[in-house]
């Protein structure tokens, strides 16, 4: 896509400190847990200026309320998720990424790579709430809406936003460190080798 890539975060420094701590393991320390939100922090304040952002963020507000309208498919049109209601997460995913794509493509020049986090992140929060919901056999078209329509009260929207949140703070470290691996691993380094990566991987998920 041509996205414009992020460079340092002013809390980038912190970054040494979240892989060895990860990669060690043990209890999580105040000045940690302090400064994965700092680094989650900084990352929102310039995703605010992302649009795939914001209409990502948009998209989760409004489509718990499209859900509760007396038609679906024209609340998904005016929203920009196409007009036919979804008869599956699956489906759901598919409009809800359509639309962020169809963002990326018109702003092209104002797109950057938190963008592309917070599609991923956005979707993957939206995908985890409408299952929780699901009737686990042959869910049906109405039991995607209903599922989606719940949303809107206060502590399920509360969880799909604690969700997204949380979500772009994991992919924004992620992609630090997957930036600056030549700086992270070796002999004296964070992690000494690729095996701590994996520990890494494994530990921050």
């Amino acid at each position: 896509m041509g996205h414009q890539r992020l460079g340092k975060l002013p809390t980038h420094r912190y970054l040494p400190d979240i892989v060895r701590y990860l990669v060690t393991g043990g209890a999580p320390t105040a000045p940690l847990v302090e400064q994965v939100t700092e680094v989650s922090r900084d990352a929102l304040r310039r995703a605010l200026r992302d649009p795939v952002f914001v209409e990502a963020l948009w998209l989760l507000i409004r489509l718990p309320q499209a859900a509760a309208s007396k038609d679906f498919g024209a609340a998904l049109a005016d929203i920009g998720m196409g007009a036919r209601p979804p008869t599956s997460v699956t489906e759901l995913m598919v409009a809800y990424n359509s639309a962020l794509e169809r963002v990326q493509r018109r702003v092209h020049a104002g797109a950057t790579d938190l963008g592309d986090i917070a599609r991923e992140a956005g979707a993957a929060a939206l995908a985890e709430a409408v299952e929780a919901g699901m009737p686990m056999w042959s869910p049906t078209a109405a039991d995607v809406q209903d599922s989606v329509a719940v949303l809107r009260s206060p502590e399920k929207f509360g969880a799909l936003a604690h969700h997204f949140h949380a979500n772009i703070g994991e992919r924004v470290i992620h992609y630090y460190v997957d930036r600056n691996l030549h700086k992270l691993v070796g002999a004296d380094r964070d992690a000494r080798s690729v095996h701590d990566l994996g520990t890494y991987n494994s530990a921050s998920r």
